[in-house]
């Protein structure tokens, strides 16, 4: 199996019942011999399969995809199943392209949207912290006191206040 790594196995539309068919005649092989013609028969359309390598050092890709996916991402594993690679593979490419760890950049992105809502709505502080996919309002706060350097309600406070200021000189 060692021939598919880092590579994307696509199936054509009109291949894909058969490895339905495949993967249902596997599931329901009756003993191990018909098990391992089914797989066998697996291995072999998987091999006819359009090969494409997928591009782990392209960083881009993975940026582009945490950057429309931050609020639902759960964690790395996830980001990694998506490009087909390891987690540890992902790690690797993204700190080498990026200079920062997947979880500091997908927790910097997190929090420059914080702060978007934070300007922009009346949400409380909590919500933010769910809409911006941290499931742990204190954590979320951690994360922004270290990015920002003050709390989400002192961001929002100085942000009002700023803003009402200018009004009142502009």
């Amino acid at each position: 199996l060692a021939c598919f790594d880092n590579l994307k196995l696509t199936p054509g539309k009109h291949r894909q019942d058969v490895f339905i068919t495949l993967l249902q005649r596997i599931e329901t092989a009756a003993d191990e011999t018909e098990f391992a013609l089914q797989l066998g028969a697996l291995l072999q359309e998987l091999n006819r399969c359009e090969k494409t390598e997928v591009s782990g050092g392209s960083a881009s890709a993975i940026v582009a995809y945490i950057n429309a996916n931050f609020a639902s991402i759960q964690n790395i594993s996830q980001i990694a199943e998506r490009f087909y690679i390891s987690k540890y593979h992902l790690c690797r490419v993204f700190k080498e392209a990026m200079k920062m760890t997947v979880i500091d950049y997908l927790n910097q992105f997190r929090i420059q949207n914080a702060c978007r809502y934070l300007r922009s709505c009346d949400k409380d502080v909590g919500e933010i912290a769910l809409l911006c996919g941290f499931h742990d309002a204190t954590y979320f706060c951690n994360v922004f006191k270290k990015q920002i350097g003050q709390s989400p309600g002192n961001y929002r406070r100085g942000y009002q206040k700023g803003c009402y200021n200018t009004l009142r000189q502009g």
